[in-house]
């Protein structure tokens, strides 16, 4: 059928509307009250169901059949699984500024290749980012990639969690560190490596 319409239906139950054009599906709006809300500080495994052009995200199917949709979510394909983590800084800016100053502090990747859960030096990069905070809103995760997060401050203080437990988590191969800051829906991700003995020795002993 050529020519653009706009189909009502449902979806899930809920109301929803469809772009079509010559016959495809170009945009759909469905009612996002029909979705699972996800608090700030929520780390769940996800599965990619339904990429949706003109909302700018996908659809996602989380555990026990819930599902939620991920704004301005790019670069991901159906039947994907990822690991979504929903942030609180103000702006994406901010968001990533911090993502980018805790990636690269020589403090925290040290911290990472000696397995040493030092939460004070993740708060610490996050203080010097520049980005305007408030310590009491301020809370911090860890998690390996498929499990549960182990929340390490709360409300800008430590929590009662086990040494040994974020032990555990930072003598994996790969985690997840989350810090929010419970200041609006800015959110960025930003993968980072280690910084072990060797990596300085091998960088000193050569030149380019």
């Amino acid at each position: 059928m050529k020519g653009r319409q706009i189909v009502l239906g449902q979806l899930w139950g809920r109301e929803a509307a469809a772009l079509m054009v010559d016959g495809q599906l170009q945009d759909l709006a469905p009612d996002l009250s029909a979705l699972t809300p996800l608090p700030p500080g929520a780390v769940c495994r996800a599965v990619v169901d339904r990429l949706v052009k003109g909302q700018g995200g996908v659809f996602v199917r989380l555990p026990e059949g819930e599902r939620g949709f991920l704004r301005g979510a790019h670069g991901l394909s159906e039947g994907q699984s990822l690991i979504v983590q929903v942030t609180g800084a103000a702006t994406a800016a901010d968001a990533r500024k911090i993502a980018n100053t805790i990636a690269t502090s020589p403090l925290v990747k040290t911290a990472f290749a000696g397995g040493d859960p030092n939460w004070g030096r993740i708060m610490m990069a996050t203080g010097r980012s520049g980005v305007e905070l408030r310590q009491d809103r301020l809370a911090l995760w860890i998690a390996a990639p498929d499990g549960d997060p182990l929340a390490i401050v709360r409300n800008g203080t430590p929590t009662d969690y086990r040494e040994s437990d974020a032990a555990a988590v930072f003598a994996l191969p790969e985690f997840i560190v989350h810090v929010d800051l419970g200041a609006g829906t800015g959110e960025a991700t930003i993968w980072t490596t280690d910084l072990t003995h060797d990596y300085v020795t091998i960088n000193a002993d050569y030149r380019t």
